[in-house]
């Protein structure tokens, strides 16, 4: 984003605390460092919209603080990273998860102007003996991720050339180095950070690496890594409509943002190579070459991918945009009247889904025939639920208040199945469809009716 501040706010020093803009909200109110208020813009250029008359933003730093406030009724609308909280949230009849796969990646730095560091034999000795898997139970919680580059959902690269965990090889790889070696990694001074620390100090323990975990608050810890004053630190790649940019920024040798200060000819030919290729064909096999070439040099290590979490109460409606899980605030209102049966919800939860065996499909096309087209319903906890068929194969599945998806979906007579994320048999019967969702350790049920 750009933003073009108003030169007399600049002079005057409030463009920061007095915003102004075309949104659907406008500012009211700031409270250093404890939230600020935005209160409905009557004149936004979408009829009808924003549906809320105020929106108050706070900050609370303690992720358990914010999910107690949440379920309080303090608060509405929280973001959350922390694994527990949100598979907590996933079993509340009263919250809704919106779970968003983004591009980015949870890293580790290395620097590369920095002995043992310059030796890549080395660095590919800590990425053998660096175990994703174990980052993403230990200190994410199982809520990101596991990624073989920084592009998410984006780009499906083969041959990418993993540092797949492997002690005995990292082994190999530090036979030529005096052991033991003393490192020192940078993290957050924070419960996670911390986390972070003792895992890799168990992790290159066992190649012969004692690693001196250090805390420092965000400011010190970023200027560290700007001014190149550190050995291994945590950081990350965010995320990014196209990662070109965002690869040329972290890797190219004459970036100002290249913080490992890696450097290598050929990497840096094809970031310049992917800045000027138009074929997106072309292009997206340039960009897995240069995601091979970062896992095989190793300038960083990766944590885990990035994904956020958003939980809401159940009555905060259609406030996440689809595709993307976006956050539409301009779209969001409130639904007072809803009610949930908490007895019904553990039913369902705790219900199981048969494993069904696919029948002879009978006459196929007939089926499909019969379900042409958009249904929509509810379930069994009053959320409003579209789902539209299409002749080849697929459906495009929507809740409300949620973002939508599209799968496959399989005839088998007389019932219809479709895999995804969500496991789904749906019995059509005339002018109604009855279904069952089954997702993780999730149950539920809806009935459907014909568009029209």
């Amino acid at each position: 984003f750009v933003f073009i501040p108003s030169p007399k706010a600049v002079k005057a020093g409030t463009h920061h605390r007095k915003p102004v803009g075309t949104g659907p909200f406008k500012f009211s109110k700031w409270g250093s460092g404890d939230h600020y208020v935005v209160v409905k813009n009557d004149h936004y250029w979408q009829p009808g919209k924003p549906l809320l008359n105020k929106i108050v933003f706070r900050t609370i730093p303690d992720p358990q603080t914010r999910y107690a406030s949440l379920l309080s009724g303090e608060i509405d609308v929280i973001a959350i990273d922390r694994g527990h909280l949100i598979h907590k949230a996933e079993t509340d009849p009263g919250s809704t998860v919106f779970p968003s796969q983004i591009n980015g990646a949870e890293i580790i730095l290395m620097n590369t102007t920095k002995p043992p560091f310059d030796d890549i034999r080395f660095r590919r000795a800590l990425a053998f003996a660096n175990s994703q898997a174990h980052h993403i139970k230990m200190v994410y919680g199982n809520s990101v991720p596991f990624v073989h580059h920084p592009f998410g959902p984006l780009y499906s690269c083969n041959e990418i050339d993993y540092p797949e965990y492997d002690p005995e090889k990292a082994k190999q790889l530090m036979s030529g180095f005096s052991k033991p070696i003393e490192i020192e990694l940078l993290h957050s001074n924070t419960s996670r950070g911390r986390s972070i620390g003792e895992l890799q100090q168990q992790l290159y323990k066992k190649i012969g690496v004692n690693v001196k975990s250090v805390g420092i608050s965000p400011g010190p810890h970023v200027m560290k890594v700007l001014q190149k004053d550190y050995q291994l630190a945590t950081w990350r790649i965010s995320p990014s409509g196209d990662y070109g940019p965002k690869l040329y920024a972290n890797f190219h040798s004459q970036s100002p943002a290249n913080y490992s200060g890696y450097a290598n000819p050929e990497m840096d030919q094809l970031l310049e190579m992917q800045r000027i290729e138009t074929d997106p064909v072309k292009r997206e096999l340039l960009m897995c070459r240069i995601a091979r070439k970062i896992n095989q040099d190793v300038p960083v290590i990766y944590r885990g991918g990035r994904r956020f979490h958003v939980i809401t109460r159940r009555k905060i409606r259609d406030m996440m945009d689809s595709p993307g899980f976006t956050i539409d605030l301009a779209s969001a209102w409130i639904d007072e009247t809803i009610k949930f049966n908490k007895a019904a919800f553990e039913i369902e939860k705790n219900a199981v889904v048969d494993d069904f065996d696919c029948p002879d499909p009978g006459d196929v096309d007939s089926i499909k025939a019969l379900i042409q087209g958009k249904w929509h319903g509810k379930d069994s906890w009053g959320v409003a639920i579209t789902l539209t068929f299409y002749e080849d194969g697929t459906l495009y599945a929507h809740r409300t208040g949620g973002t939508g998806r599209k799968l496959p979906y399989t005839i088998c007579s007389p019932k219809v199945y479709f895999t995804g994320k969500a496991s789904v048999v749906l019995t059509p019967r005339d002018d109604k469809i009855d279904g069952v969702w089954k997702q993780g350790d999730h149950m539920g049920k809806f009935t459907l009716e014909r568009e029209g």
